[in-house]
């Protein structure tokens, strides 16, 4: 067995001619790397997945990575087990949410809406927002920095005119999409997130779609997901390796 360059961070392990295992590597942000490796069924239980990471992790140490992250399914042992020997630690678990349109729940919620309006927080798309306001994607970028407190995921940066955003007095303090729902900390617990997510479900019943995604880490974004009807599909766990403070 060999281990083979495919391209630019991808390595196969090569079994004759044959790929039977792959593994990826990329730098996340600012030297925190993420792993990512696949090993065919059939060649499992053989060192091929470690022979795999042993290669790639030493690639983002010489490559000066001051963090590397695997996401096992939560429900896979086996890869939680390997993470957890090679000194990886549990951060977060990431849940996979959906919901099926027909079984919203969220009119139940409305009056989230008339009780926020009366704080001067209003929910719109981004496009209305941008239609009144100077620089207006630097203001979704504000409000994604400053609400990624706590977030899974490095939100989107690239925004579009019908994703749902808070508004109180021209600045913007929420936003929802489909890599989770984010509001600005000092306004957290007012019923914002619960507002964007039945904005969103309005938005998605308009269009004619059935089902919605999205994703969510902190328990009270689990808990209004669940008020409004959505179920779990997935559950992955990020789990990091420092490898330096």
């Amino acid at each position: 067995m060999t281990i083979a360059a495919v391209d630019g961070g991808r390595w196969a392990v090569m079994d004759g001619p044959a790929a039977v295992g792959s593994a990826r590597l990329w730098c996340v942000t600012a030297r925190e790397y993420r792993i990512e490796i696949v090993v065919d069924a059939a060649y499992r239980g053989h060192g091929h997945g470690a022979r795999l990471f042993d290669h790639v992790f030493a690639v983002a140490r010489r490559d000066g990575a001051r963090s590397v992250e695997l996401r096992p399914s939560a429900d896979d042992e086996h890869s939680i087990a390997f993470a957890s020997r090679r000194g990886f630690v549990e951060t977060m678990r990431i849940h996979h949410v959906e919901l099926a349109l027909a079984d919203a729940r969220h009119d139940a919620q409305l009056e989230v809406m008339d009780r926020l309006a009366r704080e001067a927080v209003a929910i719109v798309t981004f496009g209305d927002f941008a239609a009144r306001t100077k620089d207006a994607h630097a203001a979704y970028l504000d409000v994604v920095d400053a609400a990624r407190d706590g977030m899974l995921d490095a939100p989107p940066t690239v925004v579009d005119g019908s994703t749902i955003v808070a508004e109180q007095r021209g600045r913007l303090v929420g936003f929802t999409s489909t890599r989770g729902t984010g509001v600005r900390p000092e306004l957290r617990g007012r019923g914002i997130a619960t507002a964007l997510n039945v904005a969103a479900i309005d938005a998605a019943i308009s269009r004619g779609e059935t089902t919605i995604r999205t994703t969510c880490s902190h328990p009270a974004m689990r808990h209004i997901t669940e008020k409004l009807g959505f179920r779990e599909t997935a559950c992955e766990l990020r789990m990091v390796r420092l490898l330096e403070s």
